[in-house]
């Protein structure tokens, strides 16, 4: 198990075996990230 980012980088991970990852997450991150994604950009209400 493992968390990663939309960029692809490993926030954290289990060492080995399977389970359960929690990562907290910073709102102001989740905000450039968003921003950042060209793709949210495209998307449109209704389809």
């Amino acid at each position: 198990s493992m968390i990663v980012d939309p960029w692809g980088v490993v926030l954290d991970r289990l060492p080995r075996g399977s389970g359960v990852v929690v990562a907290g997450m910073n709102r102001t991150h989740i905000q450039r990230l968003r921003q950042s994604l060209p793709a949210l950009q495209h998307r449109t209400l209704g389809r």
